[in-house]
């Protein structure tokens, strides 16, 4: 049986019949500017459940808040993404290894990968940079909500606009054209990228 998986909904969708749930959202201005204030997004998850790991495709700063049971975090800089497996074209990594207790033996350039480890409790809210890698398991079941924010250089936007409109729309080409095919050749390649990075000893 596959792990249970998270359930993600954005509130504009969710609550379009209820828009004064919206009220409800505080931005911490005070901190940073930039919030993308129509995009906030809720989480929803039981007991085990888990988000797979990845980055956010738009890569924009996130603050995490934690509402109900514990959950467990996992990040990892952007600098890792090639040891941690990431798929070509893609923001997430090869789902074939446990993310808490990996098998190094085939999955050698994992071995020295260096991340962060927190535990969200209700009220808690984590603050994830841009392009920050992320696995979450719901110890208890609980929800969550993200508040992202644009980076403020225009290096990290034009990345985030070539994410969503070439890497995200070819991606998608690709595996509606080659399905199997296409699946296989990506996976195959993260290995090469993997072990690649791993035996240069990147990143340094």
């Amino acid at each position: 049986m596959s792990e249970p998986t998270e359930l993600r909904i954005f509130f504009f969708n969710i609550f379009k019949q209820a828009p004064h749930l919206l009220n409800d959202i505080s931005f911490p201005k005070e901190l940073m500017s930039g919030f993308i204030e129509s995009m906030p997004s809720m989480f929803f998850g039981g007991s085990d459940s888990v988000t797979f790991l990845h980055y956010d495709i738009d890569l924009p700063h996130i603050f995490h808040t934690h509402f109900g049971g514990k959950k467990q975090v996992i990040l990892f800089e952007n600098k890792w993404k090639r040891r941690l497996y990431c798929i070509p074209n893609a923001t997430y990594a090869l789902e074939d290894y446990d993310v808490l207790h990996p098998d190094i033996k085939k999955f050698p350039a994992l071995a020295g990968v260096k991340g962060t480890e927190a535990f969200l409790e209700h009220g808690d809210t984590l603050f994830m940079p841009t392009g920050y890698w992320h696995w979450m398991k719901y110890i208890e079941g609980g929800y969550s909500l993200s508040l992202r924010a644009w980076d403020v250089s225009l290096s990290r936007k034009a990345a985030s606009i070539y994410n969503l409109a070439i890497k995200g729309g070819l991606d998608s080409v690709l595996k509606m054209a080659f399905k199997a095919n296409y699946a296989r050749y990506r996976e195959n390649l993260a290995v090469k990228r993997a072990d690649r990075e791993f035996a240069s000893g990147k990143p340094a």
